[in-house]
Formats: structure tokens, sequence, C-alpha cells
């Protein structure tokens, strides 16, 4: 037999009708075995361990939004995701193995996502660049430049620099008046602006230069260059059209830090390029010297 005082500190944090000061035979409740309220708990408590409640939160470390159906990943982060996977498996065992470290760690495929979609677009599953090639182009270029000098303004500032600008003949009052008429005329127009309420500005042109210039040039460039998409619509061509926006990058991508800091190589005194076999150069005459010796050797 069971006491009541021994069934409350064995089983105080389970629900039951048995009371202090009550006694419990073993006959009709099984403290042991199948079947028993504290058995029964105990495999449920062992059942919810066994199967934990299915995520529903996308599996990338920063994202809250819900998963897309079987996926792992919620809808912006399953496309990348499975376009990674795919890369994957067309390539090296070490780019498996690579994607593997990086599908089992939610911060590192967050990373992996948010620089494939960087560098690639979402219409191709493959890789975006499918060849590469060196070119160099010679040439000279004429060119007829009109530079619109644009400089950012509120109303003060453009107040200030119209009335100064306006006919000295209007009055003071004509010149402040005409100047907040072509402010509002700015603001209800198509203008280039920053801001909103009292900290609005707008890039204002104060003049206009023009260049002409001829360019002579010797470009050097390495280009690369995806596969055309046939056929493509309008959300093919919107995403081109996104990812065009987005790119080329910044002033911190890899080739224009390293071009920033690579030293510049001088070519060889007179000789065009860097490769010159200096065997077969011969010594430049400097007339300033030659003449008066060549003179010399005559008159003797």
């Amino acid at each position: 037999m069971v006491s009541a005082d021994e069934w409350d500190i064995e089983d105080e944090e389970t629900e039951g009708d048995v009371q202090c000061g009550e006694s419990v035979q073993e006959s009709d409740v099984e403290v042991s075995g199948q079947g028993g309220p504290v058995a029964k708990a105990k495999a449920k408590n062992h059942a919810k361990a066994k199967n934990p409640p299915k995520a529903t939160k996308c599996y990338a470390f920063s994202c809250n939004d819900k998963k897309k159906g079987n996926s792992k990943f919620c809808a912006l982060h399953h496309t990348p995701f499975e376009s990674i996977k795919y890369q994957a498996e067309k390539g090296t065992p070490e780019d498996q193995q690579t994607f593997q470290q990086l599908a089992n760690d939610p911060v590192k495929i967050q990373t992996a996502i948010e620089e494939f979609h960087r560098e690639n677009v979402n219409v191709f599953r493959k890789k975006l660049i499918d060849w590469g090639r060196w070119r160099k182009a010679f040439g000279i270029k004429l060119s007829r430049i009109v530079d619109d000098n644009d400089e950012l303004m509120g109303k003060g500032d453009f107040m200030a620099w119209k009335v100064g600008t306006l006919s000295a003949t209007l009055t003071p009052e004509e010149r402040e008046k005409s100047a907040s008429l072509m402010w509002d005329a700015l603001v209800d127009g198509p203008s280039e602006r920053e801001g909103v309420g009292t900290s609005l500005a707008i890039w204002v042109c104060k003049n206009k230069t023009r260049k002409r210039r001829r360019e002579e040039y010797e470009d050097g460039r390495y280009e690369e260059e995806s596969k055309g998409i046939k056929d493509p619509n309008a959300a093919h061509r919107k995403q081109m059209l996104d990812f065009a926006a987005r790119n080329p990058g910044s002033f911190q991508s890899e080739f224009l830090r390293t071009a920033a800091t690579a030293p510049e190589k001088a070519p060889d005194k007179d000789v065009p390029g860097a490769l010159v076999d200096k065997k077969k150069i011969k010594k430049a005459v400097n007339l300033a010297e030659a003449c008066p010796k060549a003179i010399t050797l005559q008159a003797s």
C-alpha cells in the first residue's frame, strides 16, 4: 500500500484526484508497469522528446519568415539555396564537402546565400559566368561632353542663391517672390530630391559646362559573360534589370582594392611594353653631344 504522503512527494507535479489523508491501494492505481498514470506521463514525455515539433521558421540565421512547404527556407532564401546546391552537385567532391559544411550551419549558409544573390541572377540555376576573355583595344575617340553641375540645396540655400542671381532691376520683394515660385516649381516637378518635409533638399543645376575632348586610348580589360536567355519573359527581364542595378558592386570590391594598392611597374625606357630584349635595342644617339664631335673630326 502507498501512503498519501508518499504519493504527494512522488507525483506532486501531476494532476490527480488523490487528496491528502486518503490512502491509495495498489489495485486502484498502478504506480509502475504498463498503463499507470505515471507510466503514461513518462511515455508521453518520451514521445515528445523523440518527435519534437517541426520548425516553421526559415533556417537562415537572422530570417524570421515562415519556411516554404517542405523546404528549410522561406521563399526568398529557397531559390538561391537550391541553386547553390545544384552547382555543388555538378562540382568537385571538395565543392560538395564545402556545401555540406555550409548547409549544416545557419549563419554560414545565410552568408553564402547573400553572396550568391549579389553575384548571380535568380533565373540561372548554374553559375552566372560561362566564359571569360582578355581584350585589348586601341583607338582615337572624339567626344563633346556637356556637364550639368548640380548642387543639393534646401529651400533656404536655394532662396539665398536665386535671389542673388535675379535682375537687380527688381525690388527685393519681387526677387524674393520669384525665387519662392521657382522653388515651388521644383518641388512640384520631377526634380531629384532627398529627404521630406522640412529636411527636403533638391538637386539644382547651377550651371552647365561643355568640353570637347580628343582621346587617344589603349584599353585592356578582362571580360566575363553568361549565355543568353532564350525567349526571355517579363519576369526574366525584371530579374536581369534588378541584377544590373545592384552591380557592379562597390568601391570595396576585390579588384578595385587590388588595383589601388598594386605598385605601378614602369616600362623600359623609350620602349613600350615590359617584355623587351635589351640586347636588340640600339643605344639612342644624343645629337647635342654627337654633332660637335663630328664637326671637330671633320675639321682636323
